[in-house]
C-alpha cells in the first residue's frame, strides 16, 4: 500500500507533506479513495510512532531544503491514539454545539500530548469545525495506550459547551474497540452500548445540575423569605450554605425542568454541607461545598464532581454546566406552576420555528401562505460547516418568514412563524 502511494505522488510530481487515503475491505484488499495535499489532522499518530516532527519537515523541504530522512531511517515504536475533542452533542446525531468555553482544564503527563488552541472565555464559532483541540497518548503498547487514554479522558474537563468527552470514555470501554474488532460500522453496531454508557454519564450529571440549582435556590429562598429572588445578587451567597444549621423552613417537594426531562426533588434533611435528597422517590447523600462565582462541589457516591451555575434574572431559571455538558434548569415552584397551567392552551404548540443555535440561514424553500404537509422542509441553517433541514411537524401554513437566505442568525431565534 506505501508502495501505492508513493507511486500516486510521483505519477503527479508532488513535492511535500501529502495524505493517500485507501478503503481496506476484511481480506485486506485495498482501494484509494483520495489524496489530500497536506497533512491530516491525525498526523500526531505518525509523529508519535516513529519520532518525527512532520511539520518541522514540511516547512523545510516547503523552503527547498532535500529531505534527510530515508524510508529506511522510520521505526515504528509503541502504540499512539489520538481522539478528537469536539464541541457536539452526542445525543443530538453529533449536532455542532457552539458556544462559550466557561472551564477547561487539560490533562498532562508522561505519553500525553495536547493540541489545542483554545481557553477559557473563548468562543466556539459557527464558521468552522466543531473541533476543540486533539487528544494524544502514546504507550510502549496498545492496551497500555487505551487505559492511558482513559485516564486523561478523565481529567480532562470542560464546561461551557456541549461536547464528545464522555462518548470517547465510552468507546474505549467498548469490547470490540479493546480487542482491536473495529470497522466503518462500529459506531452502528455499538450504538446502543456506546449510548447505554453516555445515558449513565448524563443521568447523574443531571442529578448533579439538579441539586446544584434547587439547594442555590433553596438558600435564596430562604433569605428572601419569598419565591423571588431576582435581585442580580452573586452566587458567592453560596459560601453561606454550610453556616446553616437543620433544615431549611417548610421545604417541600418541587418540580424541576432540565431539559425534557421533569424530576420531583426534595430536600429530606441538611446538616453542615451534608445532605440528603430524594430526586423521583430515589435517595442521594451528598456533601455540598459552595464557592465564589457559582462555583460548588458535589461529592456523592463516592464521587467528586464540580458545577457552575449562572442564575438568571428571575431567579428560578438557571445555566448548570458540569465537566462534560452544560444544562438550562427550571423550578417550578407553586407559583410557577400556576401560571403554567393557565397559560396551558392560549398557545398552541410548534407555532414557530426557531434556531436551536447560531448558524446562517442557506435556503428557505417555502414561501408566505403556503400550505405545508407534516414533515416538509421549512429552512436549511448552516451552522460549524453542517447543514439541518428544519421541518414542520403537523400540517399548517407559513405566516411570516422573519429572516432572509444568507443572513446570520442567533441561537433561540425565531425564523418563521406558523398558522
Amino acid at each position: 500500500m506505501g508502495e501505492k502511494a508513493v507511486a500516486a505522488a510521483k505519477a503527479v510530481n508532488y513535492i511535500g507533506a501529502g495524505t493517500i487515503e485507501f478503503l481496506v475491505d476484511k481480506h485486506r484488499n485495498y482501494y484509494f479513495l483520495e489524496m489530500n495535499t497536506r497533512l491530516q489532522v491525525e498526523h500526531p499518530i505518525t509523529e508519535e510512532v516513529v519520532g518525527v516532527d512532520l511539520v518541522k519537515e514540511q516547512i523545510k523541504v516547503a523552503d527547498g531544503q532535500v529531505l534527510q530522512l530515508r524510508q529506511e531511517d522510520i521505526q515504528q515504536r509503541g502504540h499512539a491514539i489520538e481522539c478528537r475533542i469536539c464541541a457536539e452533542d452526542t445525543e443530538m446525531n453529533f449536532m455542532p454545539s457552539p458556544g462559550v468555553i466557561k472551564q477547561i482544564t487539560e490533562p498532562n503527563g508522561i505519553g500525553v500530548r495536547i493540541d489545542s488552541y483554545v481557553y477559557e472565555g473563548y468562543e466556539i464559532p459557527i464558521y468552522y469545525d466543531p473541533m476543540i483541540g486533539k487528544l494524544i497518548v502514546w504507550a510502549t503498547t496498545r492496551e497500555y495506550a487505551i487505559e492511558r487514554m482513559r485516564r486523561v479522558l478523565h481529567e480532562y474537563k470542560l464546561t461551557g459547551v456541549k461536547n464528545n468527552i464522555s462518548y470517547l470514555r465510552a468507546i474505549m470501554d467498548t469490547p470490540d474497540f479493546v480487542e482491536g474488532h473495529y470497522d466503518t460500522g462500529f459506531i452502528a453496531k455499538n450504538g446502543e452500548v456506546l449510548q447505554q454508557c453516555i445515558t449513565r454519564t448524563s443521568e447523574r450529571a443531571e442529578n448533579i445540575a439538579l441539586i446544584a440549582a434547587y439547594m442555590d435556590y433553596l438558600m435564596n429562598l430562604e433569605e428572601n423569605n419569598s419565591g423571588l429572588a431576582a435581585d442580580n445578587r452573586p452566587i458567592s451567597k453560596w459560601k453561606e450554605f454550610g453556616l446553616h444549621k437543620g433544615g431549611i423552613k417548610n421545604i417541600k417537594s418541587m418540580e424541576i425542568h432540565i431539559g425534557n426531562r421533569v424530576a420531583e426533588i426534595e430536600l429530606v434533611s441538611k446538616e453542615d454541607n451534608k445532605v440528603v435528597l430524594t430526586i423521583d422517590g430515589k435517595t442521594f447523600e451528598a456533601d455540598v461545598v459552595m464557592a465564589e462565582n457559582g462555583n460548588c462541589n458535589i461529592l456523592m457516591d463516592g464521587r467528586s464532581s464540580n458545577a457552575q451555575l449562572i442564575r438568571k434574572e428571575n431567579g428560578k431559571s438557571y445555566k448548570v454546566n458540569t465537566h462534560y455538558s452544560s444544562f438550562n434548569v427550571e423550578i417550578i415552584d407553586s407559583q410557577a406552576k400556576y401560571l403554567r397551567m393557565r397559560k396551558k392552551g392560549e398557545e398552541e404548540q410548534n407555532d414557530r420555528i426557531t434556531s436551536p443555535m447560531p448558524g446562517k440561514v442557506v435556503k428557505i424553500p417555502v414561501s408566505v401562505g403556503q400550505e405545508m404537509k407534516a414533515g416538509e422542509t421549512v429552512i436549511v441553517i448552516e451552522a460549524m460547516k453542517m447543514q439541518s433541514n428544519y421541518k414542520v411537524t403537523s400540517d399548517c401554513r407559513i405566516k411570516e418568514i422573519l429572516v432572509q437566505e444568507g443572513d446570520n442568525i442567533a441561537g433561540e431565534q425565531t425564523l418563521i412563524t406558523l398558522e
